[in-house]
């Protein structure tokens, strides 16, 4: 009660006025400008009193990147985190998976067999595998899941194959 519109407006536009200028800017003077990013007490001020639509979508412009920015940063230093950590190597079963692979009614090809020795070749390492295995439909994702998945189960280990419809499963 008794707080209005006006009121919290003064109120923050004396934060913001207070405050842009104090929030260091950790982008370089460089990377601004390579990029046509304004500084961060800029965008601030601009974001919440826009002294036009240009200003106020170039502020929002560079609070987004900041955000991806940040997002990016933080996606790294978890996949370091993750790499550093030490994983048990699952060895290639070379017979059993040359059997598996001479069992289907088609040949793998060059790009599916070349994306399977990478993944076996992670496999085999000592850190952890944390991989994403895109293509179109039907581009052959399941069959070389699949061998990566009998090479862990060869190894000793369980394995979960999840699958998008009832004719993958």
């Amino acid at each position: 009660q008794g707080v209005t519109n006006r009121w919290l407006r003064r109120l923050i536009k004396k934060t913001v006025e207070y405050w842009a200028d104090r929030i260091p800017d950790y982008l370089p003077a460089e990377t601004r400008q390579a990029h046509g990013l304004m500084d961060l007490g800029q965008a601030l001020r601009e974001a919440h009193f826009p002294a036009s639509q240009d200003s106020l979508r170039a502020a929002r412009r560079r609070l987004g990147f900041d955000e991806l920015l940040v997002l990016q940063l933080g996606v790294v230093r978890q996949k370091l985190a993750w790499r550093s950590e030490p994983a048990q190597p699952v060895p290639t079963d070379w017979p059993a998976l040359e059997q598996f692979l001479g069992a289907l009614p088609f040949s793998l090809t060059d790009a599916q067999r070349r994306v399977l020795d990478v993944i076996l070749k992670d496999m085999a390492a000592d850190t952890a595998m944390n991989r994403l295995l895109q293509g179109d439909v039907g581009s052959g994702k399941t069959v070389v899941a699949a061998g990566a998945a009998l090479m862990a189960a060869r190894a000793g280990y369980q394995i979960d194959n999840t699958a998008p419809t009832e004719i993958l499963a």
